[in-house]
Parts: structure tokens; sequence; C-alpha cells
């Protein structure tokens, strides 16, 4: 995959929607589960803005009745026939906590979103939930890896399920772990720590104790997010 790609080609399905009249204390559970760090909000002529969760955490609890629409971030709206280049432009000056963006064909209907990993700037690089790549592994051999595939320790502990690839080209070179319950929480994991992969697992040089000493993807966000207003 290169940045000639299309939109389109990435995408998927919309989800993480709201509606843009609710209250915005309904917000509330998909944030305290840590399911997402935005939710697109809509109404009846399509997506009209992202909530962020760094921008709940700065709502009053006294405004939590107010319609989700008055604390919107806008945030452009992308067209499916643009390539990842296109897109890429038209977000890099943005600065919002938000993992995806809404997609709208050429006559502006919501049509899915991206996420907003996919437009990294490293133009030889890019994140995918599905498809099959190639890795190379702590032995050079390669090995083929898709999200979905079971993450095995050294101590053969299951340590939870592959999610987001990070590809340069056809390659992998790191992916998450989707672990805890639920699957709520992640791991990232570089491609020098895979020793074998079958039809079904991927086997790492390390075991569950290791792998519980490493950071949370969401636990690093977190810490980049400001605090609440008082």
């Amino acid at each position: 995959m290169s940045f000639n790609t299309t939109i389109r080609e990435v995408m998927h399905d919309a989800d993480n929607l709201m509606s843009a009249d609710e209250p915005v204390k309904n917000a509330r559970p998909q944030f305290e589960l840590e399911t997402a760090r935005s939710l697109i909000l809509i109404d009846e002529t399509g997506p009209v803005g992202l909530l962020t969760r760094s921008r709940m955490r700065q709502i009053a609890e006294e405004e939590m009745g107010r319609p989700a629409r008055d604390f919107l971030v806008p945030v452009p709206m992308l067209l499916q026939t643009q390539t990842l280049a296109e897109a890429r432009k038209d977000l890099e000056l943005l600065e919002f906590d938000a993992d995806r963006v809404p997609v709208i064909n050429e006559e502006g209907r919501f049509v899915g979103v991206i996420n907003r990993e996919v437009l990294q700037r490293d133009s030889s690089t890019a994140v995918m939930d599905h498809g099959t790549f190639q890795i190379r592994g702590n032995t050079e051999v390669v090995f083929p890896v898709q999200s979905g595939m079971s993450v095995i320790g050294s101590d053969d502990s299951k340590l939870g399920k592959v999610d987001e690839i990070t590809v340069n080209g056809d390659t992998a070179v790191s992916f998450t772990v989707e672990h805890g319950l639920l699957g709520r929480h992640h791991k990232r994991v570089a491609a020098e720590h895979v020793t074998n992969c079958d039809e079904e697992n991927v086997y790492l040089n390390f075991g569950k104790q290791e792998f519980g000493l490493l950071a949370n993807v969401e636990d690093l966000d977190e810490e980049q997010l400001p605090a609440a207003a008082t």
C-alpha cells in the first residue's frame, strides 16, 4: 500500500456515531470504556464534527445536559476518491484528539470512516486492520501475519490478538496486541520479537510477565491529553 492508494480502498464502515442533538452525557459510557478517542456527531445532513475524549474531559458537570453539538470539534470531510497523500495534506495542520475521520462520496453522502493513523506523515508506512502482510521475525525468516491472529508468549501464554498492523509496503514492522476485558487495551510489539507464525498464531520471544511490563497504547495517548477543566 502506498499514499497513491485511495480512501475508498482503506476506509471501513461508519462506527462510533452519536446524534449531535443528544445530551453530551450520553457519550460517557463509550469514553469510559476506552473503546474510542472520538465519536462522530451526525444529524439529518450527515457528519457535523467530532466529540473528542479530551474535549469531553473539559466539560463541567452542570453542562452535561447540553446537546453534544455544542462541544463538537470541526473536522474536514474526506472524499472517498482522494488518495492518502491528498487526504494527509487536508489533515496535517489540524491538532485534535481524533482516531477516525468521516468519509463522504462525490454526492456528499456519508459512506464510512478512515482511521487517522493510516494518514501518517511517513509516506512509506501505514496502519492497517485488514489484509495479510509479511513480517520478518528475529531469525530473519519471513512469516505471514494478519489481524485476528492469536499472540502466544514464549511461556505458551495467550497474550491477546493481533489488531492493527503497521506496514512498510507489504512488510509488517510492528503490530498492536488487543488484550484485557473485552479487548479494551492494546500493546505495541515490534516485528523483531516474532519467532514464528502459523495459520492462527503469532509466537513471541518473551512471555506474559514481560508483556505485562509494556505500556498500553491508550495510556500513552492519555498522557498527551489535557487535564479536565476545574
